[in-house]
């Protein structure tokens, strides 16, 4: 359970729904379907991504900033008709439809439902917030990456950023994520960050040569509270 913002140039955009995190390290599936309360009839279909087939990914992906291949985003009705404990089950194939009888099957509870957008908009404290230090305080591509490689130290790039935690949730744990993808650079890096902290930072190696002038990054600041729901909050390089 997922609810998401992200800050652009200008702009917050704000969703909600459900993040599907599935991986098949022996690749024994070829696709699934996710199927409970608030969600489409017929499930939501999981296929597996073309150069990794260990992850499975939205066989219809969203439109969004980022993590458009496993956001399955709902609708304020949909969300609002899930009770607490809700089973969700997870029908594993060995085919792409049309499919015979699933190969496996599991099922998880979840212990409440996320926020609708309605109820995140009226509450104070749901999303944690993030913001780059210095000069890495822009939305522009470009920009970030010409100043933090202008830092860079034995290799190593660094991204400090500032964080808070949301008050308005029962939150047990918090992680960071930084990501960057270009057409000649990709890397990411995750980690644990304190609940009561107000500041880290984040390393990851650095390319080499000139800086990447396009693509895409993050540094996104998640936080899970006692019953499994995530908040999100992702500042976007663009």
């Amino acid at each position: 359970m997922l609810n998401q913002q992200w800050l652009t140039t200008g702009a917050t955009q704000t969703e909600a729904g459900m993040h599907f995190d599935m991986e098949d390290p022996a690749n024994v599936f070829k696709s699934a379907v996710i199927t409970g309360a608030g969600l489409p009839a017929g499930g939501v279909e999981m296929i597996k991504e073309s150069l990794n087939p260990t992850i499975f990914m939205l066989a219809t992906p969203s439109t969004l900033p980022s993590k458009s291949d496993k956001f399955f985003t709902m609708t304020d009705t949909a969300i609002a008709s899930i009770p607490d404990n809700a089973p969700f089950t997870f029908s594993f194939y060995s085919s792409l439809p049309p499919r015979n009888n699933p190969m496996e099957q599991r099922t998880m509870t979840f212990p409440k439902r996320c926020l609708t957008r309605t109820e995140a908009a009226a509450a104070t404290g749901v999303f944690p917030t993030v913001t780059p230090s210095g000069n890495l305080a822009t939305h522009t591509f470009s920009s970030m990456m010409g100043n933090m490689m202008g830092g860079m130290m034995g290799g190593m790039m660094s991204m400090p950023y500032t964080y808070t935690t949301p008050t308005g949730l029962p939150v047990t744990m918090m992680t960071s994520k930084f990501d960057i993808s270009s057409s000649t650079f990709s890397n990411e890096v995750t980690q644990g960050i304190p609940l009561s902290g107000t500041s880290s930072t984040m390393q990851m190696q650095g390319p080499t040569g000139t800086a990447p002038t396009s693509g895409t990054g993050s540094i996104d600041v998640r936080a899970v509270d006692a019953f499994s729901r995530t908040s999100a909050t992702s500042w976007m390089f663009q």
